[in-house]
């Protein structure tokens, strides 16, 4: 009896142990998921704090691979020929750029760039800013010129309303025109990001590519009701399942490039009735010696078009972010590698860093007869070291050409 009792005494301060650890992990359970809610709402309700949170996570050891930064010993270096005006926000304050080239008047060409804590902004070839808008965060951008009687119709992608917005450009006054009621609501819950359009050379229709973490790709024909209103229709919708943000379009060969982030480069066809068949450009794997060129993640991608050939000639251009360097394939299958390169210091401004978003073009531009690259730069450092908010970085197509003794 003695024993029986002692015994019962036993397994119960067991079954106390191990419902008391049971109660623990429980409640811990319950606390990391209250807590990654309230740190994934932070994302649209308060991008900043977001933020801040994130880089302190990631400064702190908590967030990362912990891979040090591996670049291909073929990286070659160049340096850049202008830098922006900094972004207003500290943290995370820039992410991706657009180009628009005045045919009539190149020096008056502009950078439509994204506040990604706040909206959009304008600057001018030499840097300095001409507008700054604040629709909410804006995670990527893209234009397309002389469409629907404007000089540029200009897309960004705004994550606290989760929806496409439409902007006019005006050349004249440098600024942009919101085209309020023309937004465009993304169809599913998810986190809007990358944004491309695309202007089909069959029968010239516009369409509007956007895509979100999910890996959700959709597709938007646009049509023009007045100088101030633009209405869409959606005409396709596919999944990469994959996470994902950046995307491109080469116009020419009707093609759709999406940036899955942590695999690689893939490939699609634009036009709205086609099989969403995937071909793969390249993978990632270039920091661990295997695989393909690029370090994940893979971010912004820009077709550079051949101003005096065909759809066949000219270049891709990709972000590496993951090594902090840019790599360049042919234009076409099968997109034959032609190396690869890093921004260093240099003529007083800084290299750059874990880019995102980037663009380029080959028109003649006043001191750039061969066209710009522009990138996104995530750590902006001046001349003494210290850290200022995020800019972007031009550079001179010829730098990049001659560092990669690229075909003149």
């Amino acid at each position: 009896m003695i024993k029986n009792t002692l015994a019962n005494s036993h397994r119960g301060k067991h079954r106390g142990k191990i419902n008391v650890l049971a109660f623990s992990v429980l409640g811990t359970l319950l606390l990391v998921v209250a807590a990654t809610t309230y740190i994934s709402s932070m994302r649209t309700s308060n991008p900043l704090a977001y933020c801040h949170l994130m880089v302190g996570l990631y400064n702190a050891g908590f967030l990362g691979d912990g891979e040090s930064v591996v670049q291909p010993d073929d990286t070659v270096d160049v340096v850049a020929s202008i830098e922006t005006q900094e972004t207003p926000d500290s943290c995370e304050g820039a992410d991706d750029p657009a180009i628009w080239f005045d045919a009539s008047n190149p020096k008056n060409s502009l950078i439509v760039v994204s506040h990604k804590m706040r909206g959009v902004g304008v600057q001018k070839l030499d840097g300095s800013t001409t507008q700054a808008l604040e629709p909410g965060p804006t995670n990527n951008v893209d234009l397309v010129a002389n469409v629907f009687g404007s000089d540029a119709l200009v897309a960004g992608t705004n994550r606290a309303t989760q929806t496409i917005d439409l902007y006019r450009l005006d050349g004249i006054s440098q600024t942009l025109v919101k085209l309020d009621g023309s937004e465009i609501p993304w169809p599913v819950e998810g986190n809007i990001g990358g944004v491309c359009f695309y202007r089909s050379p069959n029968d010239e229709k516009l369409y509007v590519f956007s895509n979100d973490e999910t890996g959700l790709v959709v597709q938007f024909e646009l049509n023009a009701e007045n100088s101030n209103r633009v209405s869409h229709n959606q005409v396709r919708e596919f999944n990469i399942d994959t996470a994902n943000e950046s995307c491109s379009v080469d116009h020419g060969n009707s093609w759709f490039y999406i940036s899955a982030e942590d695999q690689g480069l893939w490939r699609y066809p634009a036009e709205p009735h086609e099989n969403p068949e995937k071909y793969v450009v390249d993978t990632t794997g270039a920091n661990k010696g295997s695989g393909g060129h690029l370090t994940s993640d893979v971010e912004g991608t820009a077709i550079y078009e051949d101003p005096n050939g065909s759809p066949e000639d000219g270049y891709l251009v990709v972000s590496s972010q993951g090594n902090f360097t840019y790599v360049i394939y042919d234009r076409i299958e099968p997109y034959n590698y032609r190396g690869t390169f890093r921004l260093v210091d240099g003529d007083g401004i800084d290299g750059t860093s874990d880019t995102d978003g980037l663009e380029v073009s080959s028109a003649p531009f006043p001191g750039f007869p061969k066209g710009i690259l522009v990138v996104q730069d995530g750590s902006n450092t001046n001349s003494d070291g210290s850290e200022s908010n995020q800019n972007y970085k031009i550079v001179d197509w010829r730098r990049i050409e001659q560092a990669l003794a690229l075909a003149p």
